[in-house]
């Protein structure tokens, strides 16, 4: 049961490695919800950038 549902707004790099760097939480909604948003992103699938290039990437996770 989500106490409080709501979208959690995250932006980060996606650096020429597929790397993720820079972590902001945009939107917020309560700490445990932001780390929760953060530790999915940290631990998903690779990233790949288009060309070459390092990029900002902004995901909405939804509680």
């Amino acid at each position: 049961m989500i106490v409080n549902p709501g979208d959690v707004v995250i932006s980060f790099l996606v650096n020429t490695s597929g790397s993720l760097s820079s972590f902001k939480v945009e939107q917020s909604l309560t700490d445990a919800q932001d780390e929760e948003a953060l530790r999915l992103i940290k631990t998903g699938p690779s990233w790949h950038v288009l060309k070459g290039k390092k990029a900002r990437v902004v995901v909405i996770i939804r509680f």
